[in-house]
């Protein structure tokens, strides 16, 4: 059970039954429909993930950070069964909003995500590498 105080109708719409749809979403889907939805998400609903980059809150639970990003636990793990660990890697560069986002140029990026969160994981939770399992949400829980 969750419980949202105060909840607000976004909170509602959120955690109420939805209906499941498969969507194929090719490049023009993207530039036409989800594209314009991300630049009309009010920052207000983000500022969080910004707090969290900036330093201003959480900083308790950070695990890592560098220039590059922050790694934490989620929320939605209770950081005592193992089997169910959770952490998220939130990138600090601002430009990348989903995994449509990335090119090329961000490889190195990805590749230092990848080792720093492996090592940060074994010293702080104790995890090896080939038990760890990544992904990637898309769509995003936040953009």
């Amino acid at each position: 059970m969750d419980v949202v105080r105060p909840a607000t109708e976004w909170h509602i719409s959120k955690y109420s039954a939805q209906r499941r749809v498969l969507v194929r979403e090719t490049a023009a889907v993207y530039a036409a429909v989800t594209s314009p939805y991300v630049a009309s998400i009010p920052e207000k609903r983000i500022s969080w993930v910004y707090n969290i980059l900036d330093g201003k809150k959480e900083q308790d639970l950070v695990v890592h950070q560098d220039n590059k990003f922050v790694l934490l636990p989620d929320s939605k793990w209770d950081r005592k069964d193992m089997a169910s660990m959770y952490v998220l890697a939130i990138v600090k560069e601002r430009g990348i909003k989903s995994l449509r986002d990335l090119r090329a140029v961000h490889l190195p990026l990805l590749q230092h995500i990848k080792a720093a969160s492996l090592e940060a994981i074994q010293k702080e939770y104790g995890s090896a590498a080939n038990t760890v399992r990544a992904y990637v949400h898309y769509l995003p829980s936040f953009w």
